[in-house]
């Protein structure tokens, strides 16, 4: 299973005239990009990723991808330093859609357990991680305490992840799980 790596097929039949560029990753924070990234530039919870378009050129990141609210704009492309930034309508509402599709839809190929409500998700997670480890099936896990395979969880840096984070952790997920 190979993730998508290429911004054309990412960005198809939404942008048709995208440019036929090699990515590795999908990010959202500007903090952490490098030269092989596309930097998605959405409304956060206090700044909007436009803020930081600057920051993400002077990295040399292979394109951006920056939200637009007016239809009118949705496919436009303009060049910063030979850097396309693509307009794309409603980006956020399509984070999910289009990370999956980035990573080959690794949800469908997996068995998934979500635990909701208000108390006691944290310790059903961990008696599901424990239950399967007796029975020597890997499971991946995402909460409170982490994200990994049980024992080992790395901490999440927040309580919700991103959509990006979700289909990339679903993506490494089936990758071990092979």
């Amino acid at each position: 299973m190979m993730k998508k790596n290429n911004l054309k097929d990412l960005l198809s039949p939404w942008i048709l005239n995208a440019p036929n560029k090699k990515i590795e990753n999908l990010i959202l924070d500007s903090r952490i990009l490098t030269s092989k990234d596309v930097f998605l530039a959405v409304q956060g919870e206090k700044y909007h990723g436009n803020q930081f378009i600057c920051e993400a050129i002077k990295k040399n990141v292979v394109s951006i991808i920056s939200e637009t609210l007016i239809y009118k704009e949705h496919g436009q492309i303009n060049y910063i330093n030979n850097i396309p930034l693509i307009y794309f309508f409603q980006l956020s509402k399509n984070l999910s859609y289009l990370s999956s599709r980035f990573y080959n839809d690794p949800g469908k190929k997996l068995k998934i357990i979500g635990v909701t409500g208000t108390n006691g998700k944290t310790t059903i997670t961990q008696l599901i991680n424990q239950w399967h480890t007796l029975f020597k099936k890997k499971v991946g896990t995402m909460g409170t305490l982490g994200h990994g395979f049980y024992p080992k969880l790395t901490p999440s840096k927040n309580t919700t992840p991103s959509a990006i984070d979700i289909q990339s952790f679903l993506y490494l997920a089936l990758k071990k799980k092979r």
